[in-house]
């Protein structure tokens, strides 16, 4: 049976009383996508090797080859704190589009789940450096009352302050995303209700947002990816399943990732001068289209190969995705208490440059399973309890 990705993607067959019956459900009726749990796990891990390269840096100079790979892990990072902000667009665009969707509802969700778990986190760096000044990262004049505050607010990010957590920043955006975005998608639902004219109007507003960025201090060029997130949204939900082939996907796979690729290089080859703002775009451009066009791969696997996460529990992809919020609250802090207090200490760990990295993988299971605490105990909770209510 054919059908289109807005009426129904996936269909599931069942048994009922010897006859098989297929269901087909809208794909932004789905109560749960398996290309965000892929494409969360795939950013979760960017981002990690971001910040360890980072914690690394200082231990590991004099080594040329892995001043290189660190150099292009921190391109890496980057690109997966930009998967998030994709991730969130999509997410926004995803929900206004269901038909029970209720901003108020909505909104509460968003914050019962998220507030709880970053606050805690939170409170506990701020423990972690009264127990600990050395590491302390109090700007001048500031107190550990005065940093919860604006980190309560979420004012690092959205303001040039310095954050108790560096995902404060990403964090303070991705809110801001939830607060404000669901509105004009509101407006623009009831006055263009064919999917291309939407498409038209968020890219071209794409594309003015992320000139002004770069060539102003309006704003972030980063935020283009929230609406970008918008505009992949409108894509897969109107493209017929013949679409999904495994040669389109093997050429957006391809001119994808040669789209990162080439931002890399436009984002280390230097400031260009008088160009600088053309570089900006250039490099902002460059990774818009890759993680879109990879998104829109994601999309078609799923489709071409579904991975039915419902028989496989414990499959670590789905885990991964899952936790991507208590990870991404986790993995910095635990991994600096974690390499600070246990492994820096240890002086024969560290008589080779490439030691810091042998021990990585200790370093991600243990923020892994920090993070999986998080998550089952207090995430989880929350949610449900947000759910039922609103």
């Amino acid at each position: 049976m054919k059908s289109n990705l807005f009426y129904g993607a996936l269909e599931q067959s069942r048994l009922e009383g010897g006859v098989v019956e297929r269901a087909s459900v809208p794909l932004f009726q789905m109560a749960r996508w398996e290309t965000f749990d892929m494409l969360r796990a795939l950013a979760m891990v960017f981002v990690f090797l971001y910040h360890y390269a980072g914690f690394l840096s200082p231990l590991t100079q004099g080594a040329p080859w892995l001043d290189a790979m660190e150099e292009l892990v921190l391109q890496l990072g980057s690109i997966g704190t930009n998967l998030f902000l994709l991730l969130a667009g999509l997410f926004v665009a995803r929900s206004v589009a269901r038909d029970n969707f209720r901003y108020e509802a909505f909104l509460a969700r968003r914050v019962i789940r998220i507030y709880p778990p970053y606050l805690l986190v939170v409170l506990a760096a701020l423990l972690f450096w009264l127990l600990f000044p050395a590491y302390a990262k109090f700007r001048p004049g500031a107190t550990p009352f005065s940093v919860f505050w604006e980190n309560l607010f979420l004012i690092p990010g959205l303001f040039p302050q310095r954050p108790a957590l560096t995902v404060t920043w990403t964090l303070s955006w991705i809110m801001a995303a939830y607060v404000v975005l669901p509105l004009p998608l509101i407006a623009l639902r009831r006055l263009a209700e064919r999917a291309w004219w939407r498409i038209a109007i968020l890219s071209g507003v794409l594309l003015v947002y992320v000139v002004l960025a770069c060539y102003t201090s309006l704003g972030s060029p980063r935020v283009g990816y929230l609406l970008a997130g918008c505009v992949i949204f409108e894509l897969v939900t109107i493209a017929p399943v013949d679409y999904a082939g495994h040669r389109r996907m093997a050429r957006m796979l391809l001119l994808g990732g040669t789209a990162l690729l080439l931002r890399i290089a436009v984002q280390t080859a230097g400031a260009w001068g008088v160009y600088e703002a053309a570089r900006r775009v250039l490099s902002t451009s460059l990774g818009l289209c890759g993680l879109s066009l990879l998104a829109v791969a994601a999309f078609i696997a799923q489709l071409l190969h579904p991975l039915h996460y419902y028989q496989f529990p414990w499959n670590p992809i789905r885990q991964l995705g899952r936790i991507g919020f208590s990870f991404y609250l986790l993995h910095g802090p635990v991994t600096k208490l974690f390499a600070f207090q246990v492994l820096y200490p240890l002086p024969r760990l560290w008589d080779k440059p490439y030691a810091g990295w042998l021990v990585m993988p200790v370093c991600f299971l243990a923020a892994g399973a920090a993070s999986a605490a998080l998550f089952f105990w207090i995430e989880r909770p929350l949610q449900r309890l947000g759910k039922a209510y609103f």
